[in-house]
């Protein structure tokens, strides 16, 4: 066993003694143990707009034709948010406490004591946010050729639909007009004050009921042979015919 002298002892205890860190609750019975407090306050707001593209605007015709244009989608948008704390403040009072030492034994006289009250600002503020605007899609189809000629099967459609349609009003027209004039020549006509005179008001009947229409006959020139006999008759110059029966010429 190694024995160490008093003396070198009593100096490594006495450097070990001022190498310890030295704590405040060791600094006059008092505990002072640091505390920070660190408080941060943060709101982010996110706003997503969705756009949504719809089929192509479709223009239907008889026939099974259905073309697609090309659509443009316009969509507006507008939003709000408002933040606020409630109880609001504009101020609050914080203490201040007496931390003076007048003895100078390195501890507070009055410990706890309040010397007087100090006005701190809160900043506290309401937050409003307005975003407003619009989004916008544009969707064409690619395929040129089959656009070109779904447009010409619809202009031929039309066309189709457009001679039916001037058929049909010849026939009404051609209807109209037979059956005026059939009752116009049956002298069936509507009243001058009936409403309805407008369906025959431009009917014309060329030949009406028992009106021939304008014609010349020619006559036949009558040759007369002048006759030499004795008879009288004869010699003025009419002619006579005889009945197929006599004997004589």
């Amino acid at each position: 066993m190694i024995k160490i002298p008093v003396i070198p002892r009593l100096l490594a205890l006495s450097l070990l003694y001022t190498t310890l860190p030295a704590r405040a609750s060791d600094i006059g019975g008092i505990s002072a143990t640091s505390n920070p407090v660190a408080n941060s306050s943060g709101q982010a707001t996110v706003n997503a707009y969705q756009v949504l593209n719809g089929t192509y605007m479709n223009s239907t015709f008889t026939g099974g034709v259905n073309c697609q244009s090309s659509t443009l989608t316009v969509t507006p948008y507008a939003g709000a948010t408002f933040g606020q704390r409630l109880p609001f403040e504009e101020t609050y009072q914080e203490p201040v406490y007496d931390m003076r030492d007048i003895n100078g034994d390195t501890v507070p006289d009055n410990p706890g004591s309040i010397l007087f009250e100090k006005t701190i600002q809160t900043l506290q503020k309401d937050n409003l946010n307005l975003t407003a605007g619009f989004t916008a899609s544009w969707s064409k189809s690619l395929d040129k050729k089959m656009v070109d000629l779904c447009r010409t099967a619809a202009t031929n459609q039309i066309a189709l639909q457009q001679a039916s349609l001037n058929m049909k009003v010849l026939d009404y027209e051609i209807s109209r007009l037979k059956h005026c004039g059939n009752l116009a020549k049956e002298g069936i006509v509507w009243a001058s004050n009936s409403k309805y005179a407008a369906i025959c008001a431009d009917v014309n009947v060329i030949n009406p009921p028992g009106v021939l229409p304008d014609h010349s006959h020619s006559i036949p020139k009558v040759i007369t042979k002048e006759l030499t006999s004795a008879d009288p008759v004869e010699t003025i110059g009419v002619h006579v015919r005889k009945a197929p029966w006599a004997s004589s010429p």
